[in-house]
């Protein structure tokens, strides 16, 4: 078995080894990526939120392609590197072209010399926005005013 398949198998696991009693299952989307932004795996809450199924081995520039999304995910990847953690708030794009906001609790782990990133997503409010067709999908329109914590 690969590297690769045991951090995530691991990772699955300590996820749902917590407080969870038989028949409980996680309530909330997970993301594990490596520490370049590539996707490695992720559970169906976080395809059902994006609304894509096909996510694996994608980098975060194809999963988020606006440039506004895409420069939040650069500050905290670079976060993560240094501080070997991150907390942020942040719009999520769905490729349905709506936009949630989410709160990202991330961690850096460390295996056999290799680096990879968890992320536990908590939606905090769904379909606030869109992503404008007239602007090449480069600008997010919120239906109110929003503010991004980092």
């Amino acid at each position: 078995m690969s590297i690769e398949r045991r951090i995530i198998s691991s990772l699955q696991s300590a996820l749902r080894a917590g407080p969870l009693l038989p028949g409980e299952e996680l309530d909330t989307p997970y993301v594990i990526s490596s520490l370049d932004g590539r996707l490695m795996d992720c559970n169906s809450m976080f395809y059902d939120l994006v609304a894509r199924d096909d996510l694996k081995g994608t980098h975060y520039r194809e999963r988020c392609p606006t440039d506004e999304i895409e420069e939040y995910n650069n500050q905290i990847f670079e976060s993560i590197e240094v501080l070997g953690f991150s907390k942020s708030r942040r719009p999520l794009l769905a490729y349905d072209g709506k936009v949630h906001d989410v709160s990202h609790d991330i961690q850096l782990i460390g295996i056999a010399g290799r680096a990879f990133v968890l992320s536990s997503v908590t939606v905090e409010r769904f379909d606030i926005g869109k992503v404008s067709r007239r602007s090449n999908a480069k600008i997010v329109f919120l239906k109110e005013k929003f503010s991004v914590e980092h």
